[in-house]
């Protein structure tokens, strides 16, 4: 079973307004390569980039959540105002959480692909698959996978051209495995 994880109403507007989150946004230091864009509004009305960026945000806060039973270390990784490297966990383990928004509500979210941009392949990088629901409230966390085993596997060009690895959300390992890769 996938962890689904309740996402306050509230959480939206607070990433947003993180004083960390304002400075980098308005040297538009997010706005480069963020993943999920799309036209949806959020219940924010925010601009595109900002949406993609919070999008992401609010799914590396739902893995925190998780993987820490604790909001806080989220929120102490944010307030860092540095590249994280590709690990979105503050013990540093390289796990980048990958979040994408469901737009049909009544669409299967195993249907969904976890993107992997090549240039973020290497060695003993794992990617995590954090789907919202259409309606903003909840945040499921997919499965993951090892970067390396795509590297030249079914890769495919996203509209920017960049070359990535599209995985089905099917094919992922489950959540709760990645835990074992460390105990």
């Amino acid at each position: 079973m996938t962890p689904t994880i309740d996402l306050p109403a509230s959480l939206w507007v607070d990433v947003r307004n993180h004083p960390v989150v304002q400075n980098v946004m308005r040297w538009g230091l997010l706005n480069a390569d963020l993943g999920w864009r799309s036209a949806a509004a959020l219940p924010t009305g925010l601009p595109e980039y900002t949406h993609s960026a919070v999008t992401g945000l609010v799914g590396e806060w739902a893995f925190s959540l998780w993987w820490y039973g604790d909001e806080q270390p989220f929120w102490d990784k944010v307030g860092e105002l540095r590249p994280d490297g590709g690990s979105d966990l503050v013990s540093g383990e390289l796990v980048d959480v990958k979040t994408t928004k469901q737009r049909n509500p009544e669409g299967d979210p195993l249907e969904l692909h976890l993107m992997i941009p090549r240039r973020e392949m290497r060695e003993g990088q794992m990617h995590c698959l954090a789907v919202i629901s259409s309606d903003a409230k909840t945040c499921r966390l997919m499965g993951w996978t090892r970067s390396m085993d795509h590297v030249g596997v079914a890769m495919h060009y996203s509209r920017s051209g960049a070359l990535q690895a599209n995985v089905p959300a099917w094919k992922l390992h489950p959540m709760h495995t990645l835990r074992e890769q460390w105990a």
